[in-house]
């Protein structure tokens, strides 16, 4: 199984997600999984200073392990930021 994580930016600074945010969050997971593509995360940014972790802080349930999230963490390290899920 392939997996994949996706993010985007909110330019206001406020990284809440939104009612479309969780929406397309809900979809991109229902659509994927038909194909066998795991998500493991959807990240909100702000000039990648401010991060919020759908998988750490809302409702959507995403399987993941500590190899995928230490790979998360990883990538966030590349760009010089920290997450820490809360």
């Amino acid at each position: 199984m392939c997996s994949h994580d996706f993010a985007h930016n909110h330019p206001s600074g406020d990284v809440t997600p939104s009612t479309k945010d969780k929406m397309l969050t809900h979809k991109l997971d229902d659509l994927l999984s038909g194909i066998e593509v795991r998500v493991l995360d959807h990240l909100i940014h702000w000039l990648w200073r401010a991060f919020l972790s759908f998988r750490s802080r809302t409702n959507l349930v995403i399987s993941i392990d500590s190899l995928h999230l230490q790979r998360i963490n990883r990538w966030l390290a590349t760009l010089g930021k920290s997450h820490s899920p809360t």
